[in-house]
């Protein structure tokens, strides 16, 4: 069972890593105890089928990895354990099932301890029927594949709705390996991104505050977009590794990793824009896009001087909020802050990069 336990269950937060990284961000650094509060009843007082379906969506991709998993070649041990009892056998998959689970089931006692709080304690029910049944369809679904062995994947050969040539750019191959290897994280990372800029323009609306507001909370916000940075990142110098010797200038490069994370932050513009555009002059937009972006160039750039894992890199990343806070706070012009993130940021890049 430990063995099963290390091979699947660990090696299910290993890889998802910055999926979870990011997901601890949004809710730690992003959203506030009132929020979570507030979701939480959100869940007990509407309908349950908003929480099933969120469930039932990390239920699935749980699944796809652990199926993909066991159907691996270096997995093949995990068939021995059809030769197990039943009742054994059982055991050990629903202890499987909530070890891929546990982050579902530690929301659910959250929600429980609010309802207890609120007097709420009649919605329990559809609340923790929905991990309940997940975890009895993960299980079902693990002694399936334990009954059918499968070490091989079958290719199936699809023709492409759509055909284009693929353009020769490393801007275009780096954002489709961010969309189809870490989707998820992708998601979360701008759904993080898009909540908090959201709340600090509606915040910014309720009164009259001068551009020091919305220039500390935007800094904040795309702070969500920092697991996402740290998997371009790795992709540059892990999985990409053959693209440091294509013969492409300093310039040119630093150009593409500033497109690559202007593009990242399109949908954050799109919101300051939707959200600020009666608010905030054309002038004072422009200053705050031109933040968040040397913001996230200034974190990309630190990586590849301290080449640290994303949970060390925290401690930096809160010293350099503090300290741009203070200096927004002594109202230093934005474009300056702007310009003191992006020159050493380029320095550190041209040192460290290769």
């Amino acid at each position: 069972m430990k063995v099963l336990f290390e091979a699947t269950v660990n090696e299910f937060y290993r890889q998802k890593a910055g999926f979870f990284a990011a997901l601890l961000l949004v809710g730690f650094g992003v959203l506030t105890e009132r929020e979570h509060y507030g979701l939480a009843l959100f869940f007990l007082t509407g309908s349950p089928a908003g929480f099933w379906i969120a469930v039932g969506l990390y239920a699935v991709m749980a699944g796809i990895f652990w199926n993909s998993l066991w159907k691996s070649p270096p997995y093949a041990f995990v068939y021995q354990a059809r030769l197990l009892a039943l009742p054994s056998r059982i055991f050990l998959l629903t202890c499987l099932s909530l070890g891929l689970l546990l982050p579902v089931i530690a929301y659910s006692i959250w929600i429980t301890y609010v309802a207890w709080k609120e007097n709420f304690a009649h919605s329990l029910g559809m609340i923790w029927a929905a991990p309940l049944s997940m975890i009895l369809i993960l299980m079902a679904g693990a002694d399936w594949r334990v009954k059918h062995p499968a070490t091989y994947y079958a290719q199936k050969k699809t023709r492409p709705i759509f055909s284009f040539a693929r353009p020769a750019t490393p801007v275009f191959w780096t954002l489709e390996w961010l969309v189809r290897e870490r989707g998820l994280t992708l998601l979360l990372c701008k759904l993080g991104a898009a909540i908090g800029t959201a709340a600090t323009l509606l915040y910014y609306g309720t009164d009259t505050y001068d551009l020091r507001l919305p220039a500390i909370g935007l800094s904040v916000s795309t702070l969500a977009n920092i697991g996402l940075s740290y998997e371009i990142f790795q992709w540059d110098q892990k999985q990409w590794q053959w693209g440091q010797t294509l013969p492409l200038s300093l310039a040119r490069r630093a150009f593409d990793l500033a497109a690559i994370h202007f593009l990242l932050l399109v949908p954050d513009f799109l919101i300051i824009v939707r959200y600020g555009w009666h608010l905030l002059s054309v002038g004072d937009l422009l200053q705050l896009i031109l933040l968040q972006l040397c913001i996230l160039l200034a974190y990309h750039s630190d990586l590849y001087r301290t080449r640290l894992p994303l949970e060390k890199t925290l401690g930096r990343v809160f010293v350099g909020v503090v300290t741009l806070t203070l200096m927004v706070l002594y109202k230093i012009q934005l474009p300056i802050l702007a310009c003191i993130l992006l020159l050493p940021a380029y320095h550190s890049y041209r040192k460290f990069s290769r």
